[in-house]
């Protein structure tokens, strides 16, 4: 009798390794319609951080379509609404022993070429668009750090 048939009849050291291996494939799968209880990617995931707010209204810019971009999350960059590396400046700053940067920019494309209203509160939620956030109570009482 093996240490483990104390705990499962049948099991030997000899099919452990069957055992973990069907295990670790059922945990990897990909495929979430076999098992509906799996959140989807995202499902639970704290929302991103807001950054401070740089201006109170959207910025309007001509973007092309299939050109990559990267707007600006943490409200410090000196060309903004585009990043510049500032939050890492800024982690050094506050924190000179930190190895986790709280501010990454959103890279995005669009489909199209043509005028888009880009988000300088930083408070959006449709990132890097304005959804009108500025326009809250809330962030017209907050100060502008441009």
């Amino acid at each position: 009798m093996s240490a483990l048939s104390r705990f499962r009849p049948g099991l030997s050291f000899n099919n452990l390794f069957a055992l973990t291996q069907v295990s670790q494939h059922r945990c990897n799968s990909k495929n979430t319609d076999q098992h509906p209880e799996t959140p989807k990617y995202g499902e639970y995931d704290n929302p991103p951080k807001k950054g401070a707010i740089y201006d109170k209204k959207p910025f309007p810019i001509e973007l092309e379509a299939g050109k990559k971009y990267s707007w600006c999350t943490c409200g410090w960059s000196k060309s903004q609404p585009f990043c510049d590396g500032s939050h890492k400046e800024i982690l050094r700053m506050t924190n000179p022993r930190a190895k986790v940067v709280n501010f990454k920019p959103t890279r995005f494309e669009v489909t199209e070429s043509k005028k888009y209203w880009l988000c300088m509160c930083k408070q959006t939620n449709n990132r890097p668009f304005c959804d009108g956030s500025h326009l809250s109570e809330e962030v017209q009482k907050k100060m502008t750090y441009s």
